[in-house]
């Protein structure tokens, strides 16, 4: 991916990332270089803001394969952002010990930033890579990062 690619997608996902407040008790989501650069900013945030902002990234998909009449697309990032969001309302609650109410009214502006990111990501086309992939990509490395960290818990 291009430099300036990189960076078009970093000062978005540094927009939303920005007004995150943590908990001692939050899991923490621990970036590595050898994850796709944009995730750096989600370093050291909680796991539950990160995965609820995937959903909403997610939920921007569903809407653009609807426009699209492209129901096959539509379905499987549904349940992708299902996914994302029942892990974020899991994880919330785990660290913050709220019922899953609670834990909605926790997670659901990150959802919302998510959304937003994503409708933004998905007018871009970063040297080669299409939005899609991107925000595949960096939600399956969040996903996975983050089951190995819960594994055992």
């Amino acid at each position: 991916m291009s430099r300036a690619a990189l960076s078009a997608v970093t000062l978005l996902l540094g927009a939303a990332s920005a007004s995150t407040g943590v908990a001692a008790q939050d899991l923490l989501y621990r970036y590595r270089p050898v994850e796709v650069q944009a995730l750096a900013r989600y370093g050291e945030q909680p796991y539950w803001r990160v995965l609820a902002t995937c959903a909403g990234m997610h939920g921007a998909l569903v809407n653009q394969y609807e426009a699209q009449a492209r129901p096959a697309g539509g379905s499987a990032a549904r349940a992708r952002a299902l996914a994302f969001m029942g892990s974020a309302l899991r994880q919330a609650q785990a660290d913050r010990g709220l019922d899953r109410s609670g834990a909605l009214d926790l997670v659901t502006p990150a959802v919302n930033e998510g959304r937003v990111l994503g409708s933004a990501l998905l007018q871009r086309r970063t040297n080669g890579y299409t939005a899609e992939q991107l925000v595949d990509v960096m939600c399956t490395q969040v996903s996975e990062r983050h089951a190995r960290a819960t594994r055992g818990r």
